[in-house]
């Protein structure tokens, strides 16, 4: 047993890095193209002079993402298996890098580490399929939204690398350039990302910041260069069809929209409260302040993040489906305004408080990702097209935050708090019973052994259990939606060699997949793709398609 547990300490993340790899898999291997996929995938069919043309042509009239479209491009025209495993290996290295990040030179504390990466693992299988099916298991998608913030992180761990250890000096500024080169969004946070790191050192340690971390903010503005000023951008933005007419009517529009997906989408939910809930744990840890003031302010904003948390809480599992947002009155964006406005401070005020008591080896981290999710959430209002897809950057922050903040609540009631919230809010009662012999647990028959009984670890370890177990679950169901999907995907596919094979007589028929959730736009939805999906299918242009409900 003993053997066991030493193993698991030493290669903690390891093993869970290979069960997202696994579970990730087990989604991936039934994806299959949609949508821009059909589009890109003709960039391959010629030659490799007609893939370059495309390219420019595609940087002039779409969008400044070269590195990202290119390897897209790249992966379609390679089978398709070659993605999906790759893709599953990118959400491993969420868990690998980010649990670097958080963990920083502590070499010595491997718990710390294997803890981080756990809820990382755990919160990417409470990705929710309205955002994954967007951004996370569908190619195209994937390139825009996963692979930019993966690139990120591996630029934020060799950032910190360098600040603690001066290594790998020269990987940096390049790493910095790529990162920025992607996509608007995760072009911005880099940048973002290295002026916060530079501010730090210079105006909060009073130190001169390496030569290296300037190169590499330099190298992150170019990146970003390319991506925001390329003449695509300026010929979208004049011709992008907007939801409302006008800038203030646009800014107005996407503050309604986007604010209330953000705080009431059920995507948000389990991160929004992992965080504000360690975020109030670290108002009530520090809550004995020196001066006055400080009282003052930590009572004031632990009671308005607290009431906050309830009305958010009453909110999403009383109000949200009566609710339409669009058309909320004066009196409901108030009360709106008044969660959102309460999220936001305690979430920056407890990491303030982390960072001027060093309560975890990286202080300034938690700062860094709100900061980088408000922003990448702000930088969004005054664009025309919004989606769930765009929160995913929002997310992967916010998972930094609570992963960095919530191991250190483990020897107190905390998890077993968010263990019954979120058997609640995702509608699994038959685990509440569990909940409570976790609480049972953690009553011990003497109070000086709270923090250190046997009963009490396997209290917090049933609380565990329980989170796990829901988010499984949520996930499973993508693996469900998704393999059954395939089946209906592949008999088209086969239906389509038959016509081929039988020259393509008569009406081609199709069937819709079963469940439009897991998967993206297909030709039927949307006849843009048509002609594209005739050639993925490499039948004629003329052909017709009955697709059979």
């Amino acid at each position: 047993m003993k053997r066991a547990i030493d193993f698991i300490e030493r290669k903690g993340v390891t093993l869970l890095v290979g069960i997202v790899i696994l579970m990730t898999g087990l989604i991936t291997m039934n994806v299959h193209l949609y949508g821009d996929d059909f589009f890109y995938a003709r960039f391959t069919k010629v030659d490799f002079d007609y893939f370059i043309s495309k390219h420019i042509e595609h940087y002039y009239r779409a969008n400044g993402r070269v590195i990202v479209h290119l390897l897209a491009t790249l992966f379609l025209g390679w089978n398709l298996w070659i993605w999906r495993v790759f893709n599953a290996i990118v959400l491993g290295g969420f868990v690998l890098f980010g649990s670097k990040i958080i963990a920083g030179s502590m070499k010595t504390e491997k718990q710390y580490g294997n803890w981080a990466a756990f809820l990382i693992a755990i919160s990417i299988a409470f990705f929710n399929i309205a955002m994954t099916r967007q951004s996370v298991y569908w190619l195209t998608g994937s390139f825009n939204y996963v692979y930019p913030l993966l690139m990120l992180f591996i630029y934020w761990y060799l950032l910190n690398r360098f600040q603690n250890h001066r290594k790998l000096f020269w990987v940096i500024p390049i790493m910095a350039f790529l990162s920025a080169a992607t996509v608007e969004q995760v072009s911005l946070m880099s940048v973002g990302l290295t002026i916060l790191t530079i501010f730090e050192v210079w105006f909060i340690r009073k130190q001169k910041p390496s030569r290296i971390v300037i190169v590499s903010l330099v190298a992150s503005i170019l990146g970003m260069l390319t991506v925001v000023l390329a003449p695509s951008v300026f010929l979208r933005a004049s011709i992008e069809n907007a939801p409302v007419v006008g800038f203030i009517a646009l800014l107005k529009y996407n503050i309604k929209i986007q604010g209330t997906t953000f705080l009431f989408s059920r995507i948000m939910l389990p991160y929004l409260l992992f965080a504000v809930v360690s975020a109030l744990g670290i108002v009530w840890k520090y809550r004995d302040q020196k001066t006055f003031k400080g009282l003052v302010i930590n009572r004031l904003l632990g009671l308005y993040g607290g009431s906050a948390l309830l009305c958010w809480f009453w909110q999403m599992t009383s109000r949200l489906a009566s609710v339409n947002y669009l058309e909320a009155s004066y009196f409901q964006l108030l009360f709106y305004l008044f969660i959102g406005g309460g999220i936001v401070l305690v979430l920056l005020y407890a990491s303030i408080l982390v960072y001027l008591n060093k309560t975890i080896t990286t202080p300034f981290l938690p700062l860094i990702a709100i900061t980088l999710c408000f922003g990448s959430q702000f930088m969004m209002l005054i664009s025309p097209v919004y989606g769930e897809r765009n929160l995913f950057a929002a997310v992967m922050m916010l998972i930094l935050y609570f992963a960095a903040l919530l191991p250190g609540f483990n020897k107190t009631w905390l998890p077993v708090v968010l263990g019954g919230m979120i058997c609640y809010m995702f509608n699994k009662p038959w685990l509440l019973p569990l909940v409570m012999v976790a609480a049972i647990l953690c009553v011990p028959e003497h109070r000086a052994e709270l923090k250190d009984s046997f009963r009490f670890k396997c209290g917090i370890a049933v609380a565990y259990i329980c989170i796990t177990l829901v988010a499984t679950l949520t996930m499973t169901e993508s693996m469900v939606g998704y393999a059954n999907n395939a089946k209906v995907y592949e008999e088209n596919i086969a239906t389509a060699q038959e016509f081929i094979s039988n020259n393509e007589e008569g009406q081609l028929t199709q069937t819709p997949l079963p469940n439009k959730w897991y998967g993206w736009v297909m030709s039927y939805e949307n006849p843009y793709y048509t002609p594209y999906y005739n050639l993925y299918l490499e039948i004629k242009q003329d052909s017709e398609i009955n697709w059979q409900q």
